[in-house]
């Protein structure tokens, strides 16, 4: 009976969305793309009544989480070097989030499809929900970790750090140029499709290796809701390629998609992971590993590459040259070299290796020692 009272309400929704045919619309949010001839179609049909329930009862294992971390002592025993490497990583990912929110606006105005519009509001919701999730984060964090040096100040660093810039650089892609370059190919085909697994999985995996359940609890709690940002993310790429007009700004927006996703995501979640781990097991996967598993094999072979069978020329060479950087070329040990460099402006702590993490990234990355070793000994 409920189900169908759903589908009653999700199908009234629609009939509240028209367009007035006594006035010519002039769109804020303009776009280059024609939809014509596609089929409009939202995958998840999820209305607020149902959404509303189920997103409380999440913030709530999320709000039990921290109790629990606060009552365990969970600040006193989690890894310094991974908390002071979170100062960074949490003064810049809450933009990004709320940069998403304010990009559903764009693709509300862009795409002409009244099904696809419910779940951009929803996704925009999600978004909002996320930023505040992690501002609590890291509130907590610095009221609660013996050294909240770096924490406090993390909104003013984030304006005027040059780490902060290299992410607002990231956010300010999803809401700046064409509606659907910014907020579909960029956003939701390429950054969370591709890239949120790292960013929410992997990172989570970590953080409990760690000794930091808090982490895992707010983020594999977002992670849960970017199912439903893939999925219109999907529906309006199928959209878009009904149309024959858009083959070339697809070809061209998924090249700049992918290439600026891998440079900022690759380089900051890969140092996260790599650099700020004190868990040194053999058996736990280094970043390539993670990348090769999540971004390579699960959304390059699984979903882009399929692309062509719709006529869609996939930027291969981008792809094998991102992962070329990542294995051959060391791009994510450069970039924590750079980080390291950046000492006396940065607003959290690096701290020296020891034998152990030379051993494991020779393990994981054979000839590391001989080209950073010495570098980081000093």
């Amino acid at each position: 009976m409920a189900k169908k009272w759903l589908t009653k309400a999700y199908n009234k929704i629609q009939e509240m969305s028209w367009e007035p045919t006594y006035v010519e619309k002039d769109p804020r949010y303009k776009t280059d793309y024609t939809f014509t001839g596609a089929q409009p179609k939202e995958p998840m049909k999820q209305v607020l009544q149902s959404y509303f329930p189920m997103q409380e009862e999440k913030d709530e294992r999320v709000y039990g989480a921290i109790d629990g971390a606060v009552r365990g002592n969970m600040f006193r025993q989690v890894q310094p070097r991974w908390m002071e490497w979170q100062k960074l990583f949490l003064s810049i990912i809450p933009f990004p989030e709320i940069a998403a929110a304010r990009a559903m606006p764009l693709l509300t105005e862009a795409v002409p499809n009244p099904e696809l519009h419910n779940g951009l509001a929803i996704q925009m919701i999600d978004e909002v929900r996320h930023s505040t999730l992690q501002m609590n984060l890291k509130r907590e964090y610095m009221k609660n970790y013996i050294d909240p040096a770096g924490f406090d100040i993390t909104q003013k660093a984030f304006h005027n750090n040059y780490a902060g810039t290299i992410g607002r650089q990231f956010g300010e892609a999803f809401i700046t140029g064409d509606a659907i370059t910014a907020g579909n190919i960029y956003l939701q085909t390429v950054a969370e499709t591709a890239f949120t697994n790292v960013l929410f999985v992997a990172m989570p995996s970590e953080a409990a290796a760690n000794g930091d359940f808090l982490l895992p609890t707010v983020f594999l709690s977002t992670q849960s809701d970017e199912s439903r940002h893939i999925s219109n993310g999907y529906a309006t790429l199928i959209m878009a390629m009904a149309s024959n007009e858009n083959k070339d700004l697809l070809e061209r927006d998924l090249r700049y998609a992918w290439w600026n996703n891998h440079a900022v995501v690759d380089a900051a979640i890969g140092v996260f992971i790599d650099y700020g781990s004190k868990d040194r097991r053999k058996d736990r996967e280094s970043y390539a590993e993670m990348y090769r598993r999540w971004v390579y094999d699960d959304y390059y072979r699984s979903y882009l590459a399929p692309l062509e069978k719709y006529g869609l020329a996939v930027p291969h060479d981008l792809v094998e040259e991102s992962w070329n950087r990542i294995w051959n070329k060391d791009y994510i040990h450069y970039v924590a070299q750079f980080f390291a460099t950046g000492w006396p402006v940065n607003y959290w702590r690096i701290d020296p290796m020891v034998e152990e993490d030379f051993e494991w990234f020779e393990h994981k990355y054979p000839g590391w020692y001989d080209k950073f070793g010495k570098w980081w000994e000093h």
